[in-house]
């Protein structure tokens, strides 16, 4: 009777920060699991790697993947390992593990981290999956696309449409501040005047409502969520430039990725600052002024 063949798959939606470190320490688990279940079996590995100018290379070393430049046209966007061992009873184990750059990649999706695992054997397959998840889970990094399922390019796609939709509700919401206003000035000149006479009101009322719009404070309020959108923007380009999601954290990119992190601590680090001196300044000067 043929074995049961157990598989177990994962997709993730999820930044990374792979180091080299990192990627040695995931083939060996998975070459040491093979290991165990076949002792006197031989791991097969294949490596395949896809570069942002498109080419694709494959090779059985992962010295060789680990030697990439990782820079210009060779910067990594994709990198496949698959490991398989085949015990003299001819059964198969597979442990497969792929990490996405899912900005570059020219692919369509935001999945960025991958793994299947196959075999015969279901505690071989669970146990496995476990550990490998563990593993991963310590280089994963929060990505925006977490939250919206798209790449985060997307943002800037969708920008034209969201901006439109935004005036026409940032509008719609100052009018009815108007509307309130007119309103609350018909209530206060009824109660202040003690009118009772219908015929009075309504003649006010017209007259409020045919007034002209308070032009500034209706500006001041869409001037007010303008800036809130482009500030949103600012900080979304921000983290774009300063907050790599993807990252194959060997060769050339190692120095850039390093850059970029401490680029990133300063800005903030100075931004934080800015914000409490401000504050604690507004303080001393409001306190200042009651003296």
């Amino acid at each position: 009777m043929k074995p049961l063949t157990v598989e177990s798959k994962k997709s993730m939606v999820c930044g990374f920060v792979l180091r080299e470190g990192d990627f040695r320490r995931l083939i060996d688990l998975c070459r040491d699991r093979l290991l165990r279940a076949i002792p006197d079996g031989a791991v097969v590995e294949k490596y395949t790697i896809k570069f942002k100018n498109g080419a694709i290379a494959e090779t059985d070393s992962l010295d060789d993947v680990l030697s990439q430049e990782n820079s210009g046209g060779g910067f990594l966007i994709r990198v496949k390992s698959e490991l398989n061992a085949v015990g003299d009873e001819g059964l198969a184990y597979l442990a497969s593990i792929e990490f996405i750059n899912a900005d570059e990649d020219d692919e369509l999706g935001s999945t960025s981290i991958k793994y299947l695992l196959r075999a015969a054997d279901r505690d071989w397959v669970f146990v496995t999956s476990s550990e490998i998840a563990e593993r991963i889970e310590r280089i994963r990094r929060f990505a925006p696309n977490q939250i919206g399922q798209r790449r985060r390019r997307s943002f800037y796609s969708l920008l034209s449409i969201g901006f439109p939709l935004f005036a026409v509700t940032a509008g719609l919401l100052a009018a009815f501040l108007v509307r309130g206003d007119r309103r609350s000035e018909l209530a206060e000149w009824v109660e202040k005047n003690n009118v009772h006479d219908p015929v009075a009101v309504l003649l006010k009322a017209e007259e409020v409502r045919n007034k002209a719009p308070d032009i500034p404070s209706m500006g001041a309020f869409i001037g007010g969520m303008f800036g809130l959108l482009v500030l949103a923007i600012l900080i979304w380009s921000f983290f774009y430039k300063y907050y790599p999601v993807f990252n194959f954290v060997w060769g050339d990119y190692v120095d850039e990725f390093d850059r970029l992190e401490r680029a990133r601590r300063f800005w903030l680090l100075t931004i934080v600052l800015g914000v409490i001196v401000s504050a604690v300044g507004g303080l001393i000067a409001n306190n200042l002024k009651i003296f």
